[in-house]
């Protein structure tokens, strides 16, 4: 992938991405977050594509190999988002 910019996550994605690495379900995540089960789904489904991860679990192993709180550290700039480096 070389040359292709590193994906940004906003605000919200990290923390469904840190609640799912977490061991929450969608229906627990939904819940908590006051969101819909498909808007959850769609989410994972965006960060996938951003991430190149072909499954949610392997969305979550990425995301602990680099590090959730590196994830929200590393600022791109943009209120909210954040810049994860492959």
């Amino acid at each position: 992938r070389g040359d292709v910019a590193a994906p940004e996550l906003v605000a919200r994605q990290v923390e469904i991405l840190s609640m799912l690495a977490g061991g929450n379900s969608v229906k627990e995540i939904a819940a908590r977050l006051g969101l819909s089960i498909p808007g959850v789904y769609k989410s994972i489904g965006r960060m996938k594509q951003k991430t190149g991860s072909r499954t949610a679990m392997e969305l979550v192993i990425k995301a602990r190999n680099k590090g959730l709180t590196a994830i929200r550290q590393q600022c791109s700039g943009r209120p909210g988002a954040a810049s994860w480096r492959m």
